[in-house]
């Protein structure tokens, strides 16, 4: 008898909660009544999964993911089943090399720290790029700067750019500058002022001004 009560009382309870959804789904709320609701009936599960581009590591606050990514191939632990309704810190760290650029499909980023709230089952994507340097070797006397900044030589004669990056260096007094050498250059030195560069590679650029 005490069973056949017990079973009457959740069927109540059911019904209430069948009929309170109901009622809310009419609103915006939809998605926190299902999450309260999964909560209730206890929550479940869903595969949390980590790829990326790059290369560098995602690791999970309680190592639940350890996932490496290398040129956008990932080896290691990057899926794990976790609970519904929780949060799930990632954090990304760069190989050397790269820099942490982005997150894809994650709740909450902040910087190289992911907090994504599991309300279902998720891929989250890491992006890395590529970092490349720029160093700047002056003959005679002169100033070159570059246009998204970094370098201002002498004093700052190197920087690092991301991959595929645009940099104009700019030699002053324009009127004494030469040429430039090295740098990338495919056949010969240019005179061109400013000199654009794309960052596809370490650069050594050497701004010759006239004595």
């Amino acid at each position: 008898m005490r069973k056949l009560v017990r079973f009457s009382g959740l069927g109540v309870f059911f019904a209430s909660l069948f009929t309170f959804v109901q009622g809310c789904t009419q609103s915006d709320n939809l998605g926190i009544i299902l999450l309260l609701l999964l909560l209730l009936l206890g929550g479940g599960s869903g595969d949390l999964t980590v790829n990326g581009t790059g290369s560098g590591t995602v690791v999970g606050a309680d190592n639940n993911i350890n996932c490496s990514i290398s040129s956008g191939s990932i080896s290691g632990t990057c899926t794990d089943s976790v609970g519904l309704g929780t949060t799930q810190t990632l954090t990304a760290t760069p190989a050397s090399g790269f820099d942490f650029d982005s997150w894809v499909n994650c709740s909450n980023p902040s910087g190289n720290v992911c907090n994504h709230g599991m309300t279902e089952a998720a891929t989250i994507t890491a992006n890395f790029v590529q970092m490349f340097t720029l160093t700047v070797v002056l003959s005679g006397p002169g100033l070159v700067t570059t246009n998204i900044g970094g370098i201002s030589c002498p004093g700052v004669c190197s920087a690092t750019f991301p991959a595929g990056t645009v940099v104009a260096l700019t030699a002053a007094p324009a009127g004494d500058f030469s040429m430039w050498t090295d740098c990338g250059i495919p056949v010969g030195p240019s005179t061109a002022n400013p000199f654009n560069r794309t960052m596809n590679s370490d650069l050594n650029c050497l701004a010759t001004f006239l004595p």
